[in-house]
């Protein structure tokens, strides 16, 4: 059984995943209480399959683009169970798993996440592409120059929000497709198939080392107050 763990943003999830397909699966609005929520989170869905953290086989993780601190609660607790159990490691991009869902519709995937400060991070994915590598937008910008990089018929899915999903339409008409406010949100379940994926592909990571996808420097802290 597959574990899947994803606090990339405010929005949180987990997965359980074997050889028949998704198992169990939850997405909530953790906010920031991702450290007090994703352990009685995993542990809800595993009582519910008769199962508790032995049964683990793998653990895959969102490794971001994200929150600084949001995901270091995933990737912290995915290597604890992994080091603790014995079991594989399994990394996968927060945007691949953010356009898997629209995998289906056969034109450019744009994902977003949510970078704060009135910008995103954002990829463009081709729907062809078993492994997800990103083909032309990363980084981070605001939505009109994301919008500004794009050529020919999109599907964007992600973080969004109704403002964003308006300004898509009204910047490219016909030429894009926004998923809803809850299809275009990422789901535990698509990070666990792509997570269950790389695991039978051979494609592990080292728990010691693994590393999660920030692409901006941590916030500085705010100078202390004059005594």
């Amino acid at each position: 059984m597959l574990a899947a763990l994803d606090t990339s943003t405010k929005y949180a999830g987990v997965a359980l995943y074997d050889e028949r397909g998704p198992l169990a699966e939850l997405n909530w609005l953790a906010g920031s209480n991702h450290t007090r929520q994703l352990l009685p989170n995993l542990e809800s869905l595993l009582r519910a399959q008769g199962a508790t953290v032995q049964d683990l086989r793998v653990v895959a993780v969102a490794l971001g683009p994200g929150s600084f601190n949001g995901l270091r609660v995933a990737l912290s607790t995915a290597k604890g169970l992994c080091l603790g159990l014995g079991v594989p490691l399994v990394t996968v991009g927060t945007l691949a798993a953010t356009a898997f869902a629209q995998r289906l519709g056969g034109v450019p995937i744009c994902a977003t996440v949510d970078a704060g400060r009135g910008q995103l991070y954002g990829a463009l994915f081709d729907p062809r592409g078993e492994t997800w590598p990103a083909t032309g937008i990363s980084g981070v910008r605001p939505l009109p120059e994301l919008l500004a990089s794009l050529d020919g018929p999109t599907i964007f899915c992600g973080e969004l929000g109704a403002a964003g999903a308006a300004l898509v339409t009204e910047s490219l008409g016909r030429a894009a497709a926004v998923a809803g406010l809850g299809a275009g949100l990422r789901r535990a379940a698509c990070l666990a198939e792509l997570g269950w994926r790389r695991w039978q592909d051979g494609e592990v990571a080292d728990p010691a080392t693994a590393q999660a996808i920030y692409v901006q420097r941590p916030p500085l802290p705010s100078p202390a107050s004059p005594a």
